[in-house]
């Protein structure tokens, strides 16, 4: 989907200050016999790990928020939360605390589950809530994590290496002016992929405990039950991934070989490597890894806070051009191309 006037007008984050290392997490029993070899191996490549504690998602939510609220000039009609696993009490409202906690009325709000890709179907539902509404109206679009949560395990839950982080991310969309354009935006889902994060889980629960979530053991369920080869799996998923970006690119009028940066989903590097960056042939110092590998993957909030800290730090600056992209339940599939763009600052 190609956009012509839709901006991020201001971003926002929230990342604790306490970092797990390696050695922390060898201290506290996380090289026992009965865990895999394999998630410590992933901590050589993770260096620290962001953790929240007992903060809960909602309000490390509102943190970002009020961030990128500080840096924006705008009013919020619509606010959209991007939610990845249970984020309070059954048939609660995040949306509605985050509203009455930023003191923003008369706007009206929404859930979105899309996984790791949250951020991104956040953005893409807003610019068409966005094209039909007045000029003057702006979305607010945030999402938190915080996997210390009892059903989660941060180093084995996500599988794939990839070891969970907690924080908050938020941004606020607009028209007519900000910090970086979105050139173009899309999603594409296979529905027979599906299977990958449900496994033998039952889809009805029965009134029985929460089961600990591991990503890792549904997907080889899924591929034992259809008796696929992983290897065959992997190539399908890579090939649609890339078909994503190629799309984006491609609507954006950008070449691959033109992209100042990339920020995908803080997974483990050799899936990053493999599944974008390789494919794009591009080098994976032009991804966001060497930031992800400082705080986890924080769920739907790698996209923004990955973008943050490209712009804060000067690695792409005015003109550049950002490939947003991951993948995420479903089997879903985002791709965003963003360009860097003079107007309000990140930072009040």
């Amino acid at each position: 989907m190609k956009l012509d006037n839709l901006y991020i007008q201001a971003l926002g984050s929230y990342l604790p200050e306490q970092r797990l290392t390696l050695q922390q997490a060898t201290e506290e029993g996380y090289d026992s016999d009965d865990l895999a070899s394999e998630v410590l191996e992933s901590l050589d490549d993770y260096e620290t790990i962001a953790v929240g504690g007992d903060l809960a998602p909602a309000d490390m939510a509102v943190a970002a928020a009020r961030a990128a609220l500080a840096a924006a000039d705008s009013k919020i009609a619509m606010l959209i939360h991007a939610q990845m696993f249970r984020q309070g009490p059954e048939t609660w409202s995040p949306v509605g605390y985050l509203l009455r906690e930023l003191g923003i009325d008369g706007a009206t709000g929404f859930e979105v589950e899309q996984g790791a890709n949250g951020v991104l179907a956040a953005v893409q539902l807003a610019a068409g809530w966005l094209a039909m509404a007045p000029d003057t109206s702006a979305a607010l679009v945030t999402t938190a994590l915080n996997a210390g949560s009892a059903y989660l395990d941060r180093f084995r839950s996500a599988g794939t290496k990839t070891i969970y982080g907690d924080g908050a991310a938020a941004a606020v969309l607009g028209r007519g002016s900000g910090i970086a354009r979105v050139d173009s935006i899309n999603s594409l889902m296979i529905p027979g992929l599906e299977g990958l994060c449900r496994g033998s889980a039952p889809l009805f629960d029965e009134g029985r405990v929460r089961q600990m979530v591991n990503l890792g053991e549904r997907g080889r369920e899924f591929v034992h039950e259809k008796g696929m080869e992983v290897m065959d799996l992997i190539k399908g998923a890579t090939r649609i991934k890339v078909e994503s970006a190629h799309q984006a690119l491609s609507e954006a009028g950008v070449e691959p070989k033109d992209l100042a940066a990339v920020v995908h989903t803080h997974a483990n590097p050799a899936v990053i490597d493999m599944s974008v960056m390789h494919p794009l042939g591009l080098d994976l110092a032009r991804s966001s890894w060497s930031f992800g590998k400082t705080i986890g993957h924080v769920g739907a909030a790698d996209h923004l806070l990955g973008l943050e800290h490209f712009i804060t730090s000067g690695t792409v600056t005015e003109g550049d051009h950002v490939l947003l992209i991951g993948r995420a339940n479903g089997c879903n599939f985002s791709s965003a191309v963003v360009t860097i763009t003079t107007g309000t600052a990140i930072m009040p």
